[in-house]
């Protein structure tokens, strides 16, 4: 089934695009602090961000503005001079990396990224895998996908269990689910005809965010469908 929605993306991604732009509800500061960061990381390198306050309180920001951060209930992120510390962390770790461009990594790279993840996070609260990399996105975003519950997982039909209670418990898939999603768009991206692809929408700056944007037009088609029955 999974292969028969990339094949099904891979073949209408001009048409999925076009469903998230047509309903895409991020807006205002999810928009506008994610293309703020592209223009940055565009302008200079991952390196000269090392320690920099103000690259941080961007990457708050815009995890805020996705999401990431409920006042009430949910996700919660760690409050901010931890969480600066852990982008920090991340930065001086994928420096090495920085230059490539997802299809270009290797085994060991991917291995790498993942032991990254699996010592650190953004959040507070548990699961981490959406925090994790939607923060990595904003690092490294021709590398690392965002993922999301209800697009990015369930687009793959993948699972996210939980195993314990309170403070002792563990996401016990992340790890395994993160991976095997790198490998994914790997693959997609490698099997697009990217010539064909055109689309003027808000957050185009990468090829894996037009992956993003494309498997989130997708589930929004599917869930309009899954209504209509």
């Amino acid at each position: 089934m999974c292969q028969d929605r990339i094949n099904n993306l891979v073949d209408n991604f001009n048409n999925y695009l076009n469903i998230f732009s047509e309903r895409n509800q991020l807006c205002g500061p999810s928009i506008y602090f994610h293309n703020r960061i592209m223009g940055i990381l565009r302008e200079t390198t991952l390196s000269s961000l090392q320690n920099q306050l103000w690259f941080s309180e961007y990457i708050y920001a815009v995890l805020v503005s996705w999401g990431m951060h409920r006042m009430d209930r949910g996700a919660q992120l760690k409050d901010f001079p931890v969480f600066h510390s852990v982008i920090t962390n991340f930065i001086q770790n994928l420096i090495p990396i920085s230059h490539l461009s997802i299809t270009e990594l290797t085994e060991n790279n991917i291995t790498s990224i993942i032991n990254l993840f699996e010592e650190n996070s953004v959040m507070h609260s548990i699961p981490k895998l959406a925090g994790n990399s939607k923060a990595l996105h904003h690092i490294l975003p021709n590398i690392i996908p965002p993922i999301d519950g209800n697009y990015t997982i369930k687009f793959f039909n993948l699972r996210n269990r939980r195993r314990g209670q309170g403070n002792n418990a563990k996401m016990i898939d992340e790890s395994n689910n993160f991976e095997f999603i790198i490998k994914k768009y790997q693959h997609i991206i490698n099997t697009i005809n990217w010539n064909e692809i055109h689309y003027n929408g808000e957050m185009n700056a990468t090829r894996i965010k037009l992956v993003d944007n494309a498997i989130i037009g997708y589930r929004l088609e599917q869930k309009a469908a899954e209504k209509s029955k």
